[in-house]
C-alpha cells in the first residue's frame, strides 16, 4: 500500500477511545477505540506523528478533530518547546464540549480490515496487524 495521506479534517470519531501509547523517541501518539460492535470497523486507531506537546485525558468518548493555529495554545506550551511547536500543526480534539490538544506534524487514521505500511515505522509495533489507513475519515 502507498504512503498514507494526512487525515482529512475536520473529522468525527464515535465510540470509546483511549491513549494507548506515546513513544517519545519517535514522537508517536496512538489513540485507539475499544472493540466496537456497531456494524462498522471493530477497532479504529488515530496515529499522530511528530508529537511535541499534548493535553489529553487517558480515555474518552466520541470526539471531533480539527486543525487550528498553534497560537491558540502557545501560552500553555513550555518555552523550551515553542520553537518546535511552531513548526508543527495544532490538532484540537473536542471531547464532551472540552477542547483538548495535540501538537504534531501529522495525523492518520486506521481501522481493522487489511495490512498497513508507514515509512520508517513497523506497523505491528504501533497499531498491530490488519488495519486500513483512511485519508478521508471514512473506513472500509
Amino acid at each position: 500500500m502507498s504512503t498514507p495521506e494526512p487525515l482529512a479534517l475536520p473529522t468525527r470519531f464515535n465510540g470509546h477511545f483511549g491513549l494507548v501509547i506515546y513513544h517519545q523517541h519517535h514522537g508517536v501518539l496512538l489513540l485507539r477505540s475499544h472493540d466496537r460492535d456497531d456494524g462498522g470497523p471493530r477497532r479504529i486507531d488515530i496515529l499522530f506523528k511528530g508529537v511535541v506537546w499534548m493535553s489529553l485525558p487517558a480515555w474518552f468518548e466520541s470526539f471531533t478533530i480539527e486543525q487550528r493555529l498553534v497560537a491558540e495554545v502557545v501560552d500553555r506550551i513550555p518555552r523550551s518547546l515553542r520553537g518546535k511547536a511552531e513548526s508543527r500543526k495544532l490538532y484540537r480534539l473536542d471531547i464532551e464540549g472540552q477542547a483538548q490538544y495535540v501538537i504534531a506534524g501529522s495525523v492518520f487514521a486506521a481501522s481493522d480490515g487489511c495490512e498497513t505500511r508507514m515509512l520508517g515505522w513497523s506497523d505491528t509495533r504501533v497499531i498491530g496487524t490488519r488495519s486500513r489507513w483512511a485519508s478521508n475519515g471514512s473506513f472500509l
